[in-house]
């Protein structure tokens, strides 16, 4: 999805050189859920499920503010 892409990739670029293993391995497994899901608690148009990482879903928002 585009959209996601281009929300992913600069983050990606920044961040992901600089993350620790558990960080890296939390990454991971956001980019294994479903894209309409993952893009729409970015974008907060839905809420986030208490199950996923909040922490690193607030780092994207921040740094895409």
């Amino acid at each position: 999805m585009r959209e996601l892409d281009l929300l992913l990739g600069p983050f990606a670029e920044m961040h992901v050189p600089h993350m620790t293993e558990p960080e890296l391995k939390a990454y991971d497994e956001l980019l294994n859920e479903q894209e309409l899901d993952l893009l729409s608690w970015i974008t907060n148009q839905e809420p986030v499920p208490d199950d996923k990482n909040h922490e690193l879903i607030q780092m994207i928002r921040k740094f895409h503010k």
